[in-house]
């Protein structure tokens, strides 16, 4: 009975081992960062520290504190999205503006806060619809020959409460699924 018992506890210890070295793992982002107490959820996924690549269409980013389930009061965040990538110029209403010091972005996805989330709508934007939102009636002019799908790529940036912790998420808008044809000649059983 004492090697049933004795083998149980060993079993009991490693288990807890291997929860604590998990929690660590996924909270320093693979054992990449310093252990992160704030941190944005899309679709199940955690991001803990700055992410590029990642392609949006209408998304929720919920935000979470690692212990907020003990926290007295609910803690809030704050967030900025602005271009990022290769700078170009273009005109608005005649004046040259550069791409990389647009501000105010967040217009452009409609986006929406609640309390522990924001949700924006990236859906088929293009970065001439993005300055249209940017600069309402104003005429915009972008150079020639610039290939707006390589060049839509923006920053959401999260930040903490405190300021001391952000979360950067590159990303580039989905685009659509406008119809779908199907070649019957082609279909084969």
């Amino acid at each position: 009975m004492k090697k049933v018992l004795a083998f149980w506890g060993v079993v009991l210890i490693l288990a807890l081992i291997a929860g604590v070295v998990y929690f660590v793992y996924v909270f320093t982002g693979e054992f990449s960062t310093d252990f992160k107490t704030f941190y944005v959820e899309i679709d199940k996924t955690k991001y803990v520290k700055d992410t590029y690549d990642l392609t949006f269409g209408k998304t929720r980013v919920d935000v979470h504190y690692t212990f907020e389930k003990v926290q007295t009061k609910k803690l809030t965040f704050t967030y900025a999205i602005e271009p990022t990538g290769s700078d170009f110029n273009f005109t608005v209403d005649g004046e040259k503006v550069s791409w990389l010091n647009v501000d105010g972005l967040s217009e452009a996805f409609d986006v929406k806060k609640d309390a522990d989330a924001l949700t924006l709508d990236c859906t088929n934007k293009k970065v001439s619809d993005v300055l249209k939102a940017v600069y309402p009636n104003s005429d915009i002019v972008l150079p020639d020959g610039i290939d707006e799908e390589r060049i839509s790529r923006y920053k959401l940036t999260v930040t903490s409460e405190d300021k001391r912790i952000s979360v950067s998420l590159t990303f580039k808008c989905s685009a659509a699924i406008e119809n779908i044809v199907l070649d019957p000649s082609e279909i084969t059983f």
